[in-house]
């Protein structure tokens, strides 16, 4: 199926009739714009009557991803990812239906039915609160209670103010097996919940649990919408049989690759000043928050990941990226570069000298900070730093071919010709080569891409007759549905325009008679049965890279295409009757059948 029918998931989870409900589902959909919300999370562009964009869900470098306001949906041409404002929802923000549906109704300003909201507390909204309670009972611990206090000592130590302790909530987990999960138990809160969580671990059989964090620091991980969905605790000190960070596993609420750390609270600030800093550490963004630099996140461990840029993007498509001095810290960096790319961000890179990472640089002085953000240098540049650190030590006759491989590559990857003629001459200096020879090396390892097709292009390389007649066919059918009228073209014409697709014959059957009146695709849509209406989407969605002004001269080019085709396949059949014919010396019938080709040839010549 194109699309991902929420309301057909609901449904199953609910089982409900549609009768009785569907109505609210609807009503939530006509009260939002499909482009509107869309548009808050990614950059959509106008393409006609529909909207364009880089999707979301896959990488791509030319815009693949269609909305379209009147139907209501979304479809990705790439990765055949679509669906609805409950589908977009639910695969951008990895949610189930009902806590999509909860999100868009109070969005909608929708009070939703007493069976959606019986059924909208979830398996999730359960793990959430237990995690926002043990959060408060880790930092209720942490500020009152005498075991904290060694913990309080170290933030305080290491900078922090108390309402910047406040404000991430950060926390003390007691060196106790099960502390929090007789807190928990106390709170009402089953066993088996509480270990689905990741907060306590169960034993071998059964036999019970323990608590997961201990003897740690306590850093709770927030949505970008603000719920507590994990924890990352820190040892306070060094222990080589211990792991300096413990994470929350990966639960129903919570996956590392996909949350930033501080996003909940750092998103206004990259929205104000459209740009994201990323670190590589919790304590680099604490510290950098309260030292005034706000815009701050980090990814939980050093690997960026896709779904988190696409976090980002949704705020800002500008990032600058800060990991640790060390050599690891650059690799980390090299390979976020390639992430940012990969989602079409605008990409800075942040050095520091003084220090070994951010928190460490504020800690020694806080202006140093914002100075080296405020001297953070394009990716090329550092890039560039990074090929020729990489030889630095080598036989200078073998670092300059390997500089020169690695740096005409990249060059070669540089899309603006300004941008890469500067670097070109960067190169040639450091390398004592004139800039004719770096754009040659240039020129030569370039992949010469193909001419985009044209939609006649396409047609004209199905050498079979009847794919060549179907594909005019779906070219034709989507244009009419866009232009929601035939009057450009002769009665006649219409008349004998026939489809041997069954579904595309539904379409035209059912368009002729909507397109006498006021045409309406959603009222369209709502006579023809799923299987037409999937294709129907299809059809209405996809850009052929037609300009809409010419979709009138386009219409009648593609009935006069078909003509031809069924007359290059009549006149085919004649001609190997007329064979026939002749080998029987038939001469009544060859002169019928020869009257029959020059008549046909004659039409098509005149077309």
């Amino acid at each position: 199926m194109l699309l991902i029918k929420a309301d057909i998931i609901w449904e199953r989870e609910l089982e409900i009739s549609r009768g009785q409900n569907m109505d609210q589902l609807e009503e939530i959909k006509s009260k939002l714009d499909i482009a509107e919300f869309i548009g808050s999370y990614i950059t959509l562009k106008k393409a006609g009557r529909n909207f364009k964009a880089l999707c979301p869900f896959h990488p791509e470098k030319t815009p693949s991803f269609v909305v379209s306001p009147e139907r209501q949906i979304w479809h990705c041409f790439g990765c055949s990812a679509g669906g609805d404002i409950f589908g977009f929802l639910m695969k951008y923000e990895n949610l189930e239906f009902v806590e999509a549906l909860k999100i868009l109704a109070q969005k909608a300003g929708v009070q939703l039915k007493s069976e959606y909201q019986e059924a909208a507390h979830s398996k999730k909204d359960t793990l959430l609160a237990i995690n926002l309670l043990a959060a408060e009972f880790f930092h209720y611990i942490l500020l009152n209670e005498p075991i904290g206090k060694r913990a309080l000592e170290y933030l305080v130590r290491r900078g922090l103010g108390s309402e910047t302790v406040k404000l991430f909530k950060l926390g003390y987990a007691p060196q106790s097996w099960d502390a929090l999960g007789r807190f928990l138990k106390h709170k009402g809160y089953a066993s088996k919940d509480s270990i689905d969580s990741g907060l306590l671990i169960g034993k071998p059989g059964g036999s019970g649990f323990y608590d997961r964090f201990r003897g740690r620091l306590m850093f709770p991980i927030f949505s970008a919408r603000g719920d507590a969905v994990g924890f990352s605790g820190r040892i306070l000190t060094e222990n080589k049989d211990q792991p300096k960070y413990v994470n929350t596993p990966e639960t129903a609420v919570f996956s590392k690759g996909q949350v930033l750390y501080g996003l909940n609270l750092a998103r206004e600030s990259i929205k104000k000043k459209n740009e994201a800093i990323l670190v590589e550490g919790n304590m680099d963004v604490i510290s950098s928050y309260q030292a005034g630099v706000q815009n701050v996140v980090a990814p939980l461990g050093s690997a960026l990941t896709l779904e988190q840029v696409r976090a980002l993007k949704r705020y800002s498509d500008q990032i600058a990226i800060c990991f640790d001095a060390d050599r690891a810290g650059k690799e980390a960096a090299r390979r976020g570069i390639e992430i940012a790319e990969q989602a079409g961000m605008s990409i800075k890179v942040v050095q520091i000298q003084e220090a070994k990472d951010p928190d460490e640089l504020i800690r020694k002085d806080a202006e140093l900070w914002t100075k080296a953000i405020l001297s953070s240098v394009p990716i090329y540049d550092f890039l560039l730093h990074l090929i020729f650190e990489k030889y630095e030590s080598a036989e200078p006759l073998y670092r300059r071919k390997k500089i020169g491989q690695e740096a005409i590559a990249l060059l070669g990857t540089i899309s603006d010709k300004l941008i890469q003629a500067h670097y070109m001459k960067i190169l040639a200096e450091k390398l004592n080569l004139t800039e004719e020879v770096i754009l040659e090396a240039i020129q030569k390892q370039k992949i010469t891409k193909p001419q985009a097709q044209t939609v006649q292009d396409i047609i004209r390389q199905k050498s079979d007759y009847q794919e060549r007649k179907k594909l005019l066919q779906e070219y034709l059918l989507s244009l009419l549905l866009k232009l929601g009228s035939y009057s450009m073209l002769d009665e006649t014409l219409v008349d004998e325009l026939s489809f041997q697709d069954e579904i595309l014959g539904a379409i035209w059957d059912q368009f002729k008679m909507d397109a006498k009146e006021q045409f309406n695709i959603q009222r369209f849509c709502g006579k023809l049965k799923p299987e037409v209406v999937t294709k129907i989407d299809d059809l209405y969605l996809k850009d052929w890279g037609t300009p809409e002004e010419i979709f009138g001269q386009e219409v009648k080019i593609a009935v006069l295409e078909i003509e031809k085709i069924d007359l290059q396949d009549q006149l085919k059949h004649l001609s190997q009757k007329i064979g026939e014919a002749e080998k029987k010396e038939d001469e009544k019938e060859l002169e019928v059948l020869t009257r029959q080709f020059a008549q046909l040839s004659k039409r098509l010549v005149n077309l």
